[in-house]
């Protein structure tokens, strides 16, 4: 594994609070790559309940903050990858059950 994402994955390890992460989170993200980050884990809790794409799709839309009238809806490529991890990998089953 190449070291520096080793070393981001031991920076979260360190994070003791939500707060923690907040303040971390903010320090190296974009406001929408949080956003898009949020709509993932929502929308992971959803398909692990058994929800339809098309019902995840419209319960994930978020509002731009560029332009409030604008709603970036989670697309159909990522919902696949979120339902494979759901099925081949642990984070979302660790975390989210």
């Amino acid at each position: 594994m190449n070291n520096k994402i080793h070393e981001l994955y031991e920076t979260f390890a360190r994070l003791n609070s939500a707060e923690d992460a907040e303040a971390f989170l903010t320090d190296i993200c974009s406001e929408k790559e949080i956003c898009l980050m949020a709509q993932r884990l929502q929308a992971a809790k959803l398909l692990l309940a058994g929800t339809t794409y098309k019902v995840v799709m419209e319960q994930t839309a978020i509002v731009s903050r560029d332009n409030p009238s604008e709603k970036i809806k989670i697309s159909s490529t990522t919902l696949r990858r979120i339902t494979k991890c759901i099925q081949q990998g642990s984070g979302y089953n660790k975390f989210l059950k």
